[in-house]
Parts: C-alpha cells; structure tokens; sequence
C-alpha cells in the first residue's frame, strides 16, 4: 500500500502513544503481513485513521528506506545503494554481540552475526516512535528458533535509523525506548 506524501519542508510531530505499547501500532504499515491479534472491526478502523494520519506526517523517503532495509534484512539481500561508504551500526547492549559494525560489509555482517543464529529469523517492527528529517526511531524485535535449541527467540529492542543524501548513515541500537527518543531529541 503507498504511503500519502509528506508536504514539503512539513515536520511529524510526536503522536500521542509515544512509548506506549499498543496491538496494531503504527509500524503495521512497514510490516508485508501483520502477526497481531485479530481486533474488532471498530479497532481496527480506529487504529487505522491513526495509522494513517501519523504515516502522513513523516518523511516518505526516509519511511521507503526503513522498509528496504527490513525487506533486507529479511530476505538477506541488502542493496549496497542502501548504505553509505562511512555507515556505523551500533547493537544494544543485550543484543547477541555488542560489536560495531562499518560500511556495507559491517552491515552484512551484522545480519549474519544477528541472524544466522537464529532458524525462520524475521525482523520485524512492531511500532514507529518518531521520525524527522533525518531519522527514524522503530521499536523492534527478532523473532525465531534458537539454532541450537530450537527455543522460541523473541528479542525486542529500540532503533534509531539516521539518514543522508538518501542512504543509510548510522543505526544505533537501544535497550529502552526511552534511550532511543532521547537520541533524537524527543525524550525528557
């Protein structure tokens, strides 16, 4: 589904469920299939006016980057166009490892550190934080089996996606929600 268009020069403001968590959060709109639980037709038509209005605030460009790189990530195919020469990646620190990764190589490496590990992975966004001009802050998570266990994995984090000239310049990842508003102005 295409996402309305930004206004030119327009800013999103925070929506009001910032750090709240919520079924159907906003980020169903990056997500190909939705694994939430079935909600009442009123529900779902309410959550979607929400969607809709807060989808149309933000950046579109910056918006079709974090959905490359989830489809990416996914699909374990990451377009060199997505990332740029001095791209840095930050983990959490709860996260498999706690490396920094560089440039585009880092970035496949990361996937396969963060992946691999994990049978049927899928990463997945559960919801938009805050989006400006150059950034967008997700909450989410890496689902699957454990390679060796078979366990059920279900790490969930916070993103912030930084962007220039169209490319991917910098993700950090944190442990709370909170740490990625703050990196981006939008905390206390």
């Amino acid at each position: 589904m295409p996402l309305p268009r930004l206004v030119q020069g327009e800013q999103q403001a925070a929506p009001e469920h910032v750090g709240e968590r919520r079924a159907g959060a906003t980020a169903d709109a990056l997500r190909r299939s939705s694994s939430a639980t079935p909600r009442s037709s009123a529900a779902r038509h309410a959550a979607s006016r929400r969607r809709h209005a807060y989808w149309a605030a933000m950046p579109q460009e910056n918006l079709e980057i974090v959905r490359r790189v989830v489809d990416a990530i996914n699909s374990g195919d990451l377009p060199r166009d997505l990332v740029a020469d001095d791209f840095e990646l930050t983990n959490a620190t709860t996260a498999v490892t706690d490396a920094t990764y560089h440039g585009y190589e880092g970035a496949l490496k990361w996937r396969r550190d963060m992946v691999d590990v994990i049978d049927d992975a899928r990463f997945e966004v559960d919801e938009v934080l805050a989006a400006g001009t150059d950034y967008v802050a997700i909450a989410n998570r890496l689902v699957g089996r454990g390679s060796t266990s078979g366990a059920p994995v279900d790490m969930r984090w916070a993103s912030v996606f930084w962007f220039r000239d169209g490319r991917l310049r910098r993700v950090a990842g944190y442990s709370r929600r909170s740490e990625a508003l703050e990196a981006v102005g939008r905390g206390p």
